[in-house]
């Protein structure tokens, strides 16, 4: 019968590109499910955005949900000392900075005469901010140990 020809061309004459719905010209490998490579890569990029569009699958473990638990449970114990010496420093400059800003306000008349020279050693001011960050970085480096002192615990249990 003349209309149940399987041969090779006249499969991929009658097959559809997937992208635009025409048929995938002959000369073409078999397994061609698209008419050109532009159509094949529109198509797979569409699909990569699609899978991305919506939220990747999440798997959770029981194990892991109870370990979850427990590092939770070490990071609000911790949280409070945390907080306490991140307040503690900012306290402790709080005062000194209200004082500067106070010496500096001057009546708008007394301005300086001459302008000021160029700093050659490090002038009080700049002292004070390198003591703070100091105090900062400390405080920082206090907070990391605590949180990896944290992990550690909640490893642990």
């Amino acid at each position: 019968m003349p209309d149940d020809d399987l041969s090779t061309d006249a499969v991929a004459e009658r097959r559809p590109c997937k992208h635009c719905g025409r048929p995938i010209p002959r000369g073409v490998c078999r397994d061609a499910e698209y008419c050109s490579p532009a159509h094949r890569t529109a198509r797979h990029k569409a699909r990569s955005k699609a899978e991305t569009a919506g939220l990747a699958r999440t798997r959770t473990l029981r194990g892991e949900t109870a370990q979850l638990g427990r590092i939770l449970a070490a990071f609000e114990k911790r949280t409070g000392v945390l907080t306490d010496l991140l307040n503690g420093a900012v306290t402790e400059e709080r005062p000194r900075t209200l004082s500067r800003r106070a010496a500096r306000r001057r009546p708008r008349g007394a301005l300086p005469t001459r302008p000021r020279p160029a700093p050659t050693r490090p002038t009080p001011r700049r002292r004070r901010r390198t003591e703070q960050d100091v105090k900062v970085a400390a405080a920082r480096r206090d907070a990391r140990e605590q949180v990896a002192a944290a992990r550690a615990d909640a490893e642990r249990a």
